[in-house]
């Protein structure tokens, strides 16, 4: 997420922005703290904050460096159009998905922003047949752009590109979830799929490798 990140073997520095479901290092390298979580080997954030790595001396007996995610008291930043956002989806009914905006860019918010994902742009494909309840669920945390400023109430996000979407995502009965396909996830737990609007594997959850 932090600038100066290579698509696989980046360059994050403590202090990066990160979101939840961004990969932040493997466990055969780092130790898991606060704000983090592990599947398949891999660290992810789970909080919106600035990736923090311990320096060599919090070092365990493996010679493993401490990776945490420090929660940020976040700035007052209103979105453009065409700005990126993280945000957690609040609620759905058939015609939208309710969300609050908690980062924008890099700018984690102090104060979370409405947005709205309208059924018309979640995709770019069959967009006739598209339905909410099967790309979003309360709870997920999407990436999506700003498309318009909307009204008082509501930004107008797309999850149109494909590298928009659903980056972290719990199932039905609250286990984390890894992407699948550009259309569903898959519980770690039970291995069943749930439909979503997936955020381009590879993309949202790169290896970034902490310095």
């Amino acid at each position: 997420t932090g600038a100066g990140i290579e698509v696989s073997m980046g360059a994050a520095r403590s202090g990066d922005v990160v979101v939840p479901g961004d990969a932040v290092g493997s466990t055969e390298k780092y130790l898991p703290e606060k704000n983090t979580h592990v599947l398949s080997g891999m660290i992810y954030a789970s909080v919106v904050g600035r990736l923090y790595v311990g320096d060599a001396g919090a070092s365990d007996a493996a010679g493993k460096r401490p990776v945490s995610i420090v929660r940020e008291q976040g700035a007052t930043v209103l979105p453009e159009i065409g700005s990126e956002v993280v945000a957690r989806v609040l609620r759905i009914n058939p015609r939208l998905a309710a969300a609050e905006i908690v980062c924008v860019g890099e700018t984690p918010l102090r104060e979370p922003l409405h947005g709205t994902i309208r059924v018309q742009d979640v995709r770019d494909y069959e967009i006739d047949r598209c339905k909410i309840a099967e790309s979003f669920r309360p709870g997920d945390i999407i990436r999506a752009e700003v498309i318009s400023l909307g009204d008082a109430r509501a930004y107008f996000l797309s999850t149109a590109k494909v590298h928009l979407g659903v980056v972290h995502a719990k199932s039905t009965a609250g286990h984390e979830m890894e992407p699948a396909s550009h259309c569903e996830m898959e519980c770690t737990v039970s291995h069943t799929r749930e439909k979503r609007k997936v955020a381009k594997p590879g993309h949202a959850t790169q290896e970034k490798t902490p310095q």
